[in-house]
């Protein structure tokens, strides 16, 4: 993967040099990576993160599974929102993982860890087809 970025960056630089990269579209300088080729990447940013159990965590989490679902990134507000619907029984850390994160995280490290590390233990399982 790191091969992969470097040939991206890269390419970019040919491309770009020191003009704003916001004027191309993104289809048309790096291409579409394969979900499979990003899946143990995925896991391994989840699994990465379970530990402090902040917003970021259950946030990015979310858009791991929103990711798995749907194949394709969203914010993470946007993610943890779809994921209100798509894991119930975690609704409630979810909830306070978006809230935390629209007071600009100032409650981050609040959040419950052990619900917190369920939630992701449940996102690991579902994206890595345990």
């Amino acid at each position: 993967m790191k091969a992969y970025l470097d040939a991206v960056v890269g390419t970019l630089r040919g491309l770009l040099g020191d003009r704003l990269v916001g004027v191309y579209p993104a289809g048309s300088l790096v291409p579409r990576t394969p979900y499979g080729t990003l899946l143990p990447v995925v896991v391994s940013s989840v699994a990465a993160q379970a530990g402090p159990g902040g917003d970021n965590a259950v946030l990015n989490a979310c858009r791991a599974l929103r990711c798995h679902a749907l194949g394709s990134w969203a914010s993470k507000p946007d993610a943890g929102a779809w994921a209100l619907g798509h894991a119930p029984a975690h609704r409630e850390v979810i909830a306070e993982a978006l809230a935390s994160h629209a007071r600009d995280r100032a409650a981050g490290p609040r959040i419950d860890a052990p619900r917190a590390r369920a939630f992701l233990d449940h996102v690991l399982g579902r994206i890595s087809g345990s």
